[in-house]
């Protein structure tokens, strides 16, 4: 086998998504020569005999380093690894040229997702795709709260990207239904 082409975003910190990066290449390189890039690097990846690409497309920058490398001929795979959920059609659409010419789609996503896969708008997908649970070590993230309130007094803090794709809207309209008195939310984005 040649060497391991992974494209996703480069770094060490404990934030995701780098840290997912630092997991999947650390475990990658125990096995595989192993060349890593930063998504938002631009170029051409021209693969070598027995070359594999395993990587994040783009869903709008169709010169994306690995679309465009995708787009190559000579890759022994190609793999795409990427969050999944079918709840934003429109993203699911923007990748689906991609998956569907990968010969493996690596999903991060929990088993909601995966486990009713077929019965969405992208069923066509499912024969190759394996879930993934998000490539962290949990060990660098370790339960904080021991006890939880009852429901009905639970409240939410969330700290991360509150993209659309993230369901804090949703989480947000949840503790709503459930605090009709007190409508504050409490999410922290950066």
């Amino acid at each position: 086998m040649g060497t391991v082409h992974f494209i996703y975003n480069k770094g060490q910190r404990l934030k995701t998504p780098e840290r997912i990066t630092y997991e999947i290449a650390e475990r990658l390189g125990r096995r595989y020569d192993l060349a890593i890039y930063d998504q938002r690097e631009t170029g051409t990846i021209q693969p070598g005999a027995g070359d594999v690409l395993v990587g994040h497309p783009s869903r709008y920058a169709q010169d994306a380093l690995f679309n465009r490398s995708f787009r190559q001929e000579g890759w022994a795979r190609r793999i795409v690894f990427c969050p999944f959920s079918y709840g934003m059609p429109r993203d699911a659409a923007a990748i689906d040229p991609l998956v569907e010419e990968a010969d493996f789609y690596l999903a991060m996503c929990g088993p909601y997702w995966f486990d009713t896969v077929e019965t969405s708008i992208v069923s066509h997908w499912r024969y190759k795709m394996m879930r993934c649970d998000l490539g962290v070590n949990r060990e660098h993230y370790p339960q904080v709260k021991q006890a939880f309130n009852p429901p009905g007094r639970r409240r939410f803090v969330y700290i991360g990207n509150a993209g659309p794709m993230k369901g804090v809207d949703f989480l947000c309209r949840l503790r709503s239904e459930e605090h009709t008195s007190d409508s504050s939310h409490g999410y922290i984005s950066y």
